[in-house]
């Protein structure tokens, strides 16, 4: 067996790319590639990354919120920093870990944004704000500036409204997007801070719902997000006290942990007159399928409680918004529950279920 003294005297394989026959040749960085093996995998307690706030936002780690224009992103993420700063927990339900907030905003100029902190929170907080300035994260200038701040002033979150703003490479091409996130992920890494960032949706074809592709540009805008959070506004009304009121689903639309993504309804009123807004957390989101069977299993038993049993035809007329499939599957479960029964019919209708309830028997 011949012996090479160093990677030069190694004979190159056929059909080797060049990049990879310079990469054998060129110096060896002083660094070493450290290796884990399976053993010692094994053997590890795996540290559970904790929460800024519950469910939602995860430590240290980038967390995308994206929305269409008027949807309520930045009024949103105000919320979200206030409840962050004074550790309260966001709506009564999602607990918050206090840490100190920095928010970078170059959409908004300081005269709205002091009217919107002035609305939704009114309070002195450990909240600051960077606005109308020249930024950008690819800077190499910018980045060191910020990198300084965070760690001087001690930062634990920072938010930047928008992502568009503090770049300007091509929100379109997976390339740019990736030097982007890497430098965000080298300040996470540099300084231990918690990311958000407010991103927008792209423009909707007709019929089409808000999921994780609705954000515009690049799927590694999203890729590389730990949490992805989707605003959609349900609607704004004037209510009789001549409030302005709008409510808005917020949907999880990913999160790099095994729990169940978290889908809610809030809904925020402004009143003009004492220029103070109010947010209400107004339930999760019940899952449309789950709520019509739910709908169809409560319709099931009070038909049967008039009409002793029924078919799935009889139901399917009585409660025609439902759908026959769902009615199948709400009798399957009220069978399951033991709170239903069925029989076959005679003659013509032998190959027919008749529902009754469990405690009735069946007519002859």
């Amino acid at each position: 067996m011949m012996k090479y003294s160093s990677m030069e005297e190694l004979p190159i394989p056929e059909g080797m790319s060049k990049e990879t026959i310079r990469a054998l040749k060129g110096p060896m960085k002083n660094s070493a590639l450290r290796i884990t093996t399976s053993e010692q995998l094994l053997k590890m307690k795996p540290k559970k990354r904790p929460y800024v706030i519950d469910e939602l936002v995860l430590e240290k780690t980038i967390t995308v919120i994206t929305g269409s224009s008027g949807a309520g992103k930045s009024l949103f993420v105000l919320v979200l920093a206030y409840h962050i700063a004074n550790g309260k927990k966001l709506f009564e339900k999602f607990s918050t870990k206090k840490c100190k907030v920095l928010i970078m905003d170059f959409e908004m100029d300081k005269d709205i944004i002091a009217s919107r902190y002035k609305s939704i929170i009114n309070d002195p907080v450990k909240l600051d704000y960077i606005c109308e300035q020249y930024w950008k994260i690819d800077d190499v200038d910018s980045y060191n500036r910020i990198k300084k701040i965070i760690l001087e002033k001690k930062y634990k979150v920072i938010i930047f409204d928008t992502l568009a703003c503090i770049h300007d490479k091509q929100e379109n091409s997976a390339d740019e997007m990736k030097k982007i996130y890497e430098e965000l992920l080298r300040l996470i890494r540099e300084t231990g801070v918690t990311v958000i960032l407010v991103h927008h949706h792209r423009k909707f074809q007709r019929g089409e719902r808000v999921n994780q592709q609705s954000s515009r540009g690049s799927t590694e805008i999203i890729n590389k997000a730990a949490s992805h959070l989707t605003i959609e506004c349900l609607g704004k009304f004037i209510n009789e006290n001549g409030d302005l009121v709008n409510s808005m689903h917020i949907r999880q639309q990913k999160i790099r942990r095994p729990e169940i993504l978290a889908k809610f309804v809030v809904e925020f009123t402004e009143n003009r007159k004492q220029e103070k807004t109010t947010w209400q957390y107004k339930g999760d989101i019940v899952d449309e399928n789950k709520r019509k069977i739910q709908e169809a299993k409560e319709g099931i038993l009070e038909i049967l409680n008039k009409q002793k049993e029924c078919s799935i035809r009889g139901l399917l007329e009585s409660l025609p918004s439902i759908g026959q499939s769902n009615i199948r599957k709400a009798a399957k479960e009220l069978r399951k529950e033991k709170k239903i029964d069925s029989h076959k019919g005679d003659g013509r209708l032998s190959n027919t279920d008749f529902f009754f309830l469990k405690e009735n028997k069946v007519r002859k």
